[in-house]
């Protein structure tokens, strides 16, 4: 929940991360968490990365881009959001606001928009899928939860009434192991992230550290791995 993730945070905290193919930096990534005046957090984010090297059809211009902007409210309920980025020239965004159990959600992407209003409990939270999961909270090994979020990386999830959906995805800790890019001798948690909870691969492997910092994320595009160191 937002509460365990940002109960402890007392001045705004910065993490930047650097996005590898193979050995060679195709992108970057910065987050920004701040305490609210008068309770709550906003949490922003940015992500660009080169997508030349997944294949597929060549295009002008190469880039992923995206941005997120999340406000928590005083009682840590996610309260609202947007969404906005370029995907090798093709726009997108979404945006929304809660209503009691609800999310009131907003969209558009190319040919689809609309919006809908999904179900969305008191102690959920959101992701974008470029970085599902960006840290905080007491973790222990076997510890299982959801992640809910706007599936970006396929890139978007439309329904045959060409209606987007949310998706939820699946996270349990699995272990502790040595981040394998870094260089320091520190243990972490192992995260896998899978899309059902019976898929034999991840989706997302991650290393957590003890704090609840995000060390390295492995990811697939176009099956292709890259990390987010």
């Amino acid at each position: 929940t937002y509460q365990t993730v940002f109960r402890d945070l007392r001045h705004a905290e910065v993490q930047r991360r650097a996005v590898y193919f193979a050995e060679s930096r195709i992108g970057e990534s910065e987050s920004l968490s701040e305490p609210v005046e008068g309770g709550g957090v906003r949490m922003r984010s940015r992500i660009l990365m080169k997508m030349a090297l997944f294949g597929g059809i060549k295009l002008p211009d190469d880039r992923a881009y995206l941005t997120s902007d999340f406000k928590v409210d005083k009682d840590y309920q996610l309260a609202e959001f947007r969404l906005t980025g370029n995907l090798q020239g093709m726009p997108m965004s979404a945006s929304g606001q809660r209503q009691g159990d609800q999310l009131r959600v907003a969209y558009n992407f190319l040919i689809t928009k609309g919006d809908l209003l999904v179900p969305f409990p008191k102690d959920a939270t959101l992701a974008d899928s470029f970085l599902p999961y960006q840290g905080g909270g007491h973790l222990e090994d076997g510890k299982k939860w959801k992640i809910r979020m706007f599936d970006l990386g396929n890139l978007v999830s439309i329904g045959k009434d060409n209606k987007v959906e949310m998706t939820e995805l699946y996270a349990t800790v699995v272990g502790r192991e040595k981040p394998p890019s870094r260089n320091e001798e520190r243990m972490a948690w192992q995260i896998e992230v899978r899309r059902q909870p019976t898929d034999e691969f991840w989706a997302y492997l991650l290393w957590v550290d003890d704090a609840g910092l995000v060390l390295e994320q492995h990811m697939k595009i176009n099956k292709l791995p890259c990390k987010i160191v």
